[in-house]
């Protein structure tokens, strides 16, 4: 068994070093292989002997494994984690449907829990379930300013909300295998996720933030 840890420690060991960079170069022979020497890193010094760890540097470095797999989970996971809170926070504040929508009366401050929301902007956030109420269609007033985005935050369902001084836009929202129809005109997004956060902006007029749409 301890044989294996120490074969698995080497396995892992090139993406060890490549989370933590070392702090002086290393000799290696020209296949890539350790030999007999020290490993120098940020994570500090790991002995090797014929290309085997030594001591307790195999249990160090799966101590790092699990900790470099721990910090790519949280940063895959955060805008999911992010999403949910949003949309149990809406819930909580009465916001339950499509249409109920929460908006700001004043300008954020470092008090509110809200990721990349800044401190000049007039906000409001609703939460869209298509599981339950199937694809749904947004309808953008003239002048306003918002964002579509998926559970995960990816580019596939990411859409700017901009409309023009004197035209309205509609999008439909809907799940990539939908056959919902829809008239023509209207920008379809679809969306990896029954979840969907709606986010509009306003501006503030005169220094107050009392504008939001038109």
């Amino acid at each position: 068994m301890r044989q294996y840890r120490a074969l698995a420690a080497v396995v892992v060991l090139a993406g060890t070093v490549c989370l933590n960079l070392p702090a002086h170069a290393q000799e290696q022979n020209p296949y890539g292989w350790l030999g007999t020497e020290t490993l120098k890193t940020r994570s500090g010094e790991f002995e090797f002997k014929g290309g085997y760890p030594v001591g307790d540097a195999a249990e160090r470095l799966l101590d790092l494994r699990k900790l470099n797999q721990a910090i790519e989970v949280y940063l895959t996971q955060l805008m999911p984690v992010s999403e949910i809170g949003l949309r149990e926070g809406l819930r909580a504040f009465g916001a339950k449907k499509p249409a109920q929508v929460v908006i700001w009366e004043n300008l954020m401050d470092a008090k509110t829990v809200l990721l990349t929301a800044n401190t000049e902007t007039v906000y409001a956030l609703s939460h869209l379930d298509l599981k339950t109420d199937g694809p749904t269609v947004v309808e953008a007033p003239p002048k306003m300013l918002g964002f579509l985005q998926d559970g995960l935050a990816t580019s596939r369902m990411s859409a700017r909300l901009a409309t023009t001084r004197a035209r309205a836009a509609s999008f439909l929202c809907c799940r990539p295998v939908s056959k919902a129809r829809f008239r023509r005109g209207i920008f379809v997004k679809r969306s990896p996720t029954y979840s969907v956060t709606l986010g509009l902006r306003g501006f503030q007029v005169k220094a107050r933030p009392i504008r939001l749409l038109g």
